[in-house]
């Protein structure tokens, strides 16, 4: 998507084949995967602040998700934890 008030000085910029400012990459070429790891952990560790352990433990594979996406598997998850189809492991 895009980011309102977002300038090539404050994030990193893709252009068809390349990065259009490279030096704003902190790590190697893979921190736009990484920042989508990050995304997908964060949003998930939301389940936590209903009473649940938060991120699962499970083998997850997400393409092309985003927050939207994320929001839709962790209402999902709920619903399977509501009608007894998962169970939550604490301690």
């Amino acid at each position: 998507g895009l980011i309102q008030g977002a300038s090539a000085r404050s994030a990193l910029v893709a252009g068809p084949d390349t990065w259009l400012n490279p030096d704003m990459l902190r790590f190697r070429t893979d921190e736009p995967a990484r920042h989508k790891v990050l995304d997908l952990l964060g949003d998930l560790s939301l389940l936590g602040a209903r009473g649940q352990c938060g991120v699962p433990v499970a083998h997850i594979v997400a393409y092309r998700a985003g927050h939207e996406l994320h929001r839709q598997f962790a209402l999902e998850l709920l619903s399977a934890w509501e009608d007894g189809a998962v169970e939550w492991v604490t301690g």
